[in-house]
């Protein structure tokens, strides 16, 4: 009998610290069941705005000319329509077509006199993409994606002649994207996107017409790393 009472209260004993055990494992676990939608369902179109604006400005002495300083800007705006469709659930394809605008100036001014010189491009970019969403919970998604596409803008340059004559030259070429946004489904049809964006493009500027003489045919590569806001009606 004092045997059977022993093993009883050995028994309850164990049984008693895996409870308390298993307790504290729960209350130390994040379990599964956010609210919010969970995953974009095939077959799902959007249409929306995006828009990506970046700003560098930078002051410092000349390095080649003592007591002068040189200013420079950079300034770019790509921004436009997009429409995307899910092929799958949770990953879209999609299409977009914006407006390109890009601003390079440079200032150098000593005390006695100030010079600018600006070059500016005006064009056309777009963007064949793909994007897969990954939810993080409350309707809320992270869509990494990638993109490719092309570019066709209007450079205007300061004229070799000098003076505020300015010289246009055409320039086209390829263009890549690689999106880090969030994207937030504040509805069933309606959804916020923002994020980082690094937009990479590679082509070359050619004159406007073959008997401009005073520009030649050259190559360029930029890469541009700003963020980006949009919105979006989804049915």
């Amino acid at each position: 009998e004092k045997v059977m009472r022993r093993t009883l209260v050995i028994t309850c004993s164990v049984l008693c610290f895996f409870a308390l055990a298993s307790e504290a494992h729960a209350q130390r676990t994040v379990t599964s069941g956010t609210s919010g939608f969970e995953q974009i369902q095939r077959g799902v179109a959007s249409i929306g705005l995006e828009n990506m604006l970046l700003v560098h400005s930078n002051s410092a002495a000349h390095p080649d000319i003592p007591e002068t300083d040189r200013t420079s800007l950079h300034a770019s705006y790509a921004g436009g329509l997009y429409f995307r469709y899910f092929v799958m659930n949770n990953l879209s394809i999609g299409v977009s077509l914006g407006v390109l605008y890009q601003l390079n100036q440079e200032t150098i001014s000593s005390d006695d006199v100030s010079a600018t010189t600006e070059r500016s491009d005006l064009g056309f970019i777009g963007f064949l993409t793909a994007n897969y969403y990954l939810r993080l919970g409350n309707s809320l998604f992270f869509n990494p994606g990638i993109g490719l596409g092309g570019l066709y803008a209007t450079r205007t340059l300061p004229s070799a002649e000098g003076g505020d004559l300015v010289t246009q030259v055409k320039v086209y070429g390829g263009a890549a994207r690689i999106d880090l946004g969030f994207t937030f489904f504040a509805g069933r049809h309606f959804s916020l996107h923002a994020g980082p964006q690094v937009v990479m493009r590679i082509g070359a500027e050619q004159p406007e017409s073959e008997n401009d003489e005073d520009v030649d045919s050259a190559s360029f590569f930029t890469v541009d790393a700003g963020f980006e806001v949009g919105l979006a009606y989804t049915f």
